[in-house]
């Protein structure tokens, strides 16, 4: 959990980067390209046969079948405003689903952009080129008039 103040019209409220690698029996990198699936929402759906491990934080190997799904909550003019985003799974607290505004698939990124009410969540999950590994980044930004405040809970995931 984190928390987190926007200003009306604030371009990029708040930020998040997560660093995947690809990851062998030994735990050692592949120099393989990673094929993971991501719904349009912007969890990942669908990670390699020998899974992604989290670099960062306390780590955890990603293996199949995998589940993703992220939650927001924010204050704002009209009261506590809670929504989440979907992976393969449905949301655990039966929260409303984020509206999906734009899902761009590239041949090494994907660009989804959901909002719930003044906030828009933009996911990008990419490979930087000649890596193998996958970076996930989340910027929230307030495109409504008044300051929003959050507890921001990040993406969770469940493996086998």
């Amino acid at each position: 959990m984190s928390n987190f103040s926007a200003r009306p019209r604030q371009a990029a409220a708040w930020a998040l980067a997560v660093l995947l690698t690809a990851a062998s029996a030994a735990g050692q990198s592949l120099p393989a390209p990673l094929v993971v699936e991501v719904s349009p929402a912007g969890a990942i759906t669908a990670v390699p046969p020998a899974g992604l491990w989290q670099r960062g934080g306390a780590g955890m190997q990603l293996t199949a079948p995998f589940a993703e799904w992220f939650g927001i909550a924010f204050d704002g003019p009209l009261g506590r405003t809670e929504a989440v985003g979907e992976g393969r799974l449905a949301d655990w607290a039966a929260r409303p689903r984020l509206t999906v505004k734009d899902h761009v698939v590239g041949s090494s990124a994907v660009l989804a952009v959901t909002r719930a009410g003044p906030l828009s969540i933009e996911h990008e999950i990419f490979m930087p080129q000649g890596r193998d590994t996958l970076l996930v980044t989340v910027i929230l930004k307030n495109k409504g008039f008044e300051t929003l405040h959050a507890r921001v809970a990040g993406a969770r995931r469940r493996t086998p």
